[in-house]
């Protein structure tokens, strides 16, 4: 449903695992695909240019086109802290 959203009805893709770092083996595996989706987290401070320099990367060195989405699109994992009225 989440590529059928992002790219349109009627594309297929699948699922595939492998071990590694993960912006090292999705660059060295992207010339084998058409299209690689990247999660993209919405961080702060130091992580958002650590962590954020993940997807960066993919988008930058990948040899398919790469479509990062950030995590608020498909709804994110983290617990809130509850809001005081």
């Amino acid at each position: 449903a989440m590529l059928a959203a992002h790219v349109g009805e009627g594309r297929r893709g699948n699922a595939v695992v492998k071990r590694g770092e993960p912006e090292e083996v999705l660059i060295a595996t992207s010339d084998d695909y058409d299209l690689l989706l990247v999660g993209n987290r919405d961080r702060e401070g130091l992580a958002r240019i650590v962590l954020g320099a993940v997807a960066g990367m993919i988008v930058r060195r990948a040899q398919c086109d790469v479509l990062s989405i950030p995590t608020a699109t498909v709804g994110d994992p983290t617990p809130q802290p509850a809001q005081r009225r």
